[in-house]
């Protein structure tokens, strides 16, 4: 069988992505803290990849649009209907995970952020540490304390030489 073409190709990956949706439509159980988790991306990602190509294209897709798309209802009404609360474990597990996740380290840049890194790094690194310090105590951890001690100034950035 011959390797296919280019338009062949677009039409089996655009195939693909659809019985992806499809498949995530059925499988409304599935939380996206639990997609993030598991293989770093979630509906949302979906949605959000969907608009920046049309963008690359120059068609104007507005996030609830996109999500609409990927969702296959309302945003709001998606969350409504299946969205739960996400455990202390959940949220635990997201925070250590967001470095690898979004691809960016403290000291880089992704071409396509607008916001800057260490303010990204900054806040999970903050939400990490947190969570982890809520998921130590409520787990009665020896270690829980040891989080409390961590100074603050540790997550700060750091000052510029001028």
């Amino acid at each position: 069988m011959p390797a296919p073409d280019a338009k062949m190709k677009t039409e089996l990956e655009a195939a693909a992505f659809r019985r992806l949706l499809e498949h995530l439509a059925k499988r409304n159980d599935v939380q996206n803290i639990d997609l993030m988790n598991l293989a770093g991306f979630c509906r949302n990602c979906l949605a959000n990849w969907y608009q920046q190509a049309a963008e690359s294209k120059g068609v104007t897709v507005s996030k609830d649009a996109a999500r609409e798309m990927v969702y296959g209802m309302p945003y709001e009404e998606w969350r409504a209907k299946h969205q739960r609360e996400a455990s202390p474990d959940q949220q635990a597990t997201f925070a250590n995970r967001q470095y690898r996740n979004t691809g960016l380290s403290r000291l880089s840049r992704s071409p396509d952020s607008a916001r800057s890194p260490w303010r990204c790094s900054l806040t999970t690194r903050r939400r990490a540490c947190a969570i982890a310090r809520m998921s130590l105590a409520d787990r009665g951890s020896p270690r829980a304390g040891a989080w409390r001690a961590t100074p603050r100034r540790a997550c700060r950035k750091p000052s510029r030489v001028r």
